[in-house]
């Protein structure tokens, strides 16, 4: 093929394999697909974890702003 990249995404392991043996190179990745469970907010969120995660959570949320870090939410129209 003359393409500067090719991308199959997904291949079972026996996919990737026969890939493999043709040259390709794997490279791994995760997906998190997260439902909103009618949360209201934010805390209603963290009320449906366990404690421990819900104040490791806490404890990391608290630390952005020390980082000099900028979140920004975006909504629909909003993401370009």
């Amino acid at each position: 093929l003359n393409v500067s990249s090719l991308h199959i995404t997904f291949p079972s392991e026996g996919e990737f394999s026969k890939l493999k043996d043709s040259g390709l190179l794997q490279r791994i990745g995760l997906q998190y697909h997260w439902t909103n469970r009618n949360y209201k907010c934010f805390d209603d969120f963290l009320m449906d974890l366990k404690q421990p995660k819900r104040k490791n959570i806490r404890q990391e949320r608290k630390k952005i702003p020390a980082q000099n870090l900028e979140m920004k939410r975006l909504r629909g129209d909003e993401i370009k």
